[in-house]
């Protein structure tokens, strides 16, 4: 295990490089973009409620842990889309800070077509 103090200058260089970068905005900007895919989504598919988030960590509901636990199921096994479940009927969405619209979109696609083929 490190001493407190290399968790400390390892936490700052972390901070560092999120100011350096601009991941705080990044976030931000790619975080609505993912919450406003999210809404459509919800307006395409009545078993998909409540969008929400902040930045980055957005979330819907279904109706069932078992529907929700059918949809996880089929994204990482037929899409290779790694989800979280969160709650009981949950999914949250997770991305690194770096993540790309593209990449979001691509995310939002595969759910897309699981919705599709298990809704």
């Amino acid at each position: 295990m490190g001493s407190n103090l290399t968790d400390m200058v390892r936490a700052r260089r972390i901070f560092e490089v999120i100011e350096r970068d601009g991941l705080v905005d990044h976030a931000r900007t790619t975080g609505a973009h993912l919450l406003a895919e999210l809404r459509k989504l919800a307006t395409r598919y009545p078993a998909v409620t409540e969008p929400r988030g902040r930045g980055l960590m957005c979330a819907i509901t279904l109706p069932s842990q078992e529907l929700r636990d059918e949809v996880l199921a089929h994204l990482y096994r037929d899409e290779r889309v790694l989800m979280i479940g969160s709650g009981q009927r949950g999914i949250r969405f997770r991305p690194p800070l770096t993540v790309t619209a593209e990449e979001l979109d691509e995310a939002i696609a595969a759910l897309d077509r699981v919705l599709a083929a298990v809704v």
